[in-house]
């Protein structure tokens, strides 16, 4: 189950990381500080971004022993649900496009820093784009159905921006195979024209509002969806026969609206469509370059993941032009410091080709972790479906409730100026609508936390995963180590300004103070417990 985790800043927390999908639940909590820690497991946000927190909380006295009491009087769920789950979700893979991709990346950030040519408007004569441009493209994305039926992607598209989008070819900011495609092909004379006046014209891309009355009777209010006048086809069977057409010759921007009938392919009834107005239209003189690519599994919009797309994309010119060095052994050497040394032991007979084999077993390494987070997050969905709740332990529930509560106060204390109410920024804070009651949601998010922690002690205590006493001090050791070493980041500064060495041992025995204050051996200890017992649960997984 997806429940928020908060994040605190580097200066708070040495094991922040970026969240590329910040939505798993926390659980974990040890008794002595009302504060909020949130840790990367290691390598899984590491690679995947999705961080997995452990939640201190202060708790007078111990309600529930997670490791030794009976679990099963809060929560049960048979050995045949939670062992053998099903997983049937994309999965990353690797191939030799990956390296090439990575070599190539590598290559463009290790570009020649001065441009041949510059300037937002150059197009020189019979130039094609090039790896290490930086090309302004305008570009608009949809899905196609088994039956050849486009829908737009929403949010996947800049046509009607003010400006067109600056990409680095070969920067890998775009999917995996969309920069790649763009390579070798002309620039285009002109961008597509955006028209908030005039008429429709056959081709254009226009952009809609409209209520409807559908055959089911069921009413309806859309605003800016997308119609492709070119594809008739696909526009008639999703709104009507004779819908795209019908715009052809209207008026762009015209606030009258228009009402019309359409009938649509195996409804017994008209769709009626009134209110209708043209908002705006992008008119496109050149044919756009078509790209087919396959969203990554690991993609943050998770509907998105694994849909193949096809863009559409104009290349209008190129504002800057670097020389890429050659993927050889000079660029090996001098640029990315490796020496034969450093690669022996990678496969390959030349410096290219064993870095080129160190990249892939970085992929393949980061591929895993990723893999076993997509599953990890399947896992707890499915495990949610199949758990009985019989009741939850209510100073547990509460001490998180009072917990978000505090980190939702924290914030206001800092970014509250702006608001009327305090109960305003919390449902800022929180995404929720303006009329929504923020208490029961954090309330609902509390109860998300401790039934998910009961779930996981339940399941390692009946199976008895549990480290052993080498095993355990063996992982201990790793996360403290792991976390020590971004906490000593946070004071390198100060460590650097230490003139002699007594004064540096002093600096770094107050540092390793104020390392065990902020975390201390519960902590690690809980870490040490999901670290061991989730890649073991991970391994119950049957995936499709």
């Amino acid at each position: 189950m997806a429940r928020k985790v908060k994040k605190k800043t580097a200066a708070q927390n040495p094991q922040a990381r970026t969240e590329k999908n910040p939505e798993k639940a926390s659980f974990f909590k040890k008794n002595k500080k009302l504060v909020i820690i949130v840790s990367a497991v290691l390598a899984l946000a590491l690679v995947a971004g999705i961080v997995f927190g452990i939640i201190a909380l202060v708790n007078g006295g111990k309600e529930v022993d997670f490791l030794n009491d009976d679990l099963s009087k809060y929560v049960y769920i048979s050995s045949e649900d939670y062992k053998n789950y099903p997983v049937n979700i994309p999965l990353l893979s690797v191939d030799e496009s990956d390296v090439l991709r990575e070599i190539n990346r590598l290559r463009v950030k290790n570009k020649d820093k001065n441009a041949l040519f510059g300037g937002a408007s150059v197009r020189p004569n019979n130039y094609t784009v090039k790896l290490g441009d930086v090309a302004n493209i305008w570009y608009r994305a949809y899905s196609v159905d088994e039956n050849g039926t486009k829908t737009d992607i929403s949010g996947a598209s800049n046509l009607k921006d003010s400006a067109p989008y600056p990409l680095e070819i070969g920067s890998t900011e775009f999917v995996k195979g969309f920069e790649e495609a763009l390579i070798g092909k002309p620039l285009h004379t002109k961008s597509p024209e955006f028209l908030k006046s005039g008429k429709v014209q056959p081709g254009d891309i226009i952009y809609i509002s409209y209520s409807a009355f559908l055959p089911n009777g069921t009413p309806t209010t859309v605003s800016d969806v997308v119609i492709d006048t070119a594809d008739k086809a696909s526009v008639d069977k999703l709104y009507g026969n004779g819908f795209a057409e019908f715009f052809i010759g209207k008026t762009i921007g015209d606030v009258k609206g228009m009402t019309e009938a359409f009938k649509i392919e195996g409804e017994s009834v008209d769709a009626i469509y009134y209110e209708m107005k043209i908002n705006y239209a992008v008119r496109c003189d050149e044919e756009p370059y078509l790209v087919n690519v396959v969203f990554p599994a690991n993609y943050k919009e998770k509907s998105l993941r694994g849909v193949a797309a096809c863009f559409e994309v104009y290349a209008v010119n190129a504002v800057l032009y670097n020389n890429v060095p050659e993927f050889n052994d000079a660029f090996i050497t001098e640029k990315l410091k490796e020496t034969p040394e450093s690669l022996a032991a990678c496969e390959g007979e030349t410096l290219s080709e064993k870095y080129a084999s160190k990249i892939k077993s970085e992929l393949e390494a980061a591929k895993e972790t990723t893999n076993d987070a997509l599953i990890e997050e399947e896992m707890w969905s499915y495990y949610h479906e199949k758990l009985e709740v019989k009741k939850l332990p209510k100073k547990e529930v509460e001490e998180f409730y009072l917990e978000y509560l505090a980190e939702i106060s924290e914030y206001y204390s800092i970014y509250g100026v702006s608001f009327e109410s305090f109960d305003e920024f919390a449902r800022y804070y929180l995404k929720l609508s303006e009329k929504a009651d923020w208490r029961a949601h954090l309330r609902s998010s509390a109860e998300a936390a401790v039934t998910e922690r009961l779930l996981f002690y339940y399941i390692i205590n009946k199976e008895g995963i549990k480290p052993d006493a080498a095993e355990y001090e063996r992982l201990f050791k790793e996360a403290e180590d792991e976390h020590m070493k971004n906490f000593l980041e946070l004071y390198k500064t100060d460590l650097e300004a230490c003139k002699t060495e007594e004064e540096k041992a002093a600096k770094l025995l107050e540092i390793e103070k104020k390392f065990d204050e902020y975390y201390g051996e519960e902590y690690f200890s809980e870490l040490v417990y999901y670290q061991y017992g989730i890649e073991r649960l991970i391994d119950f997984s049957n995936v499709k």
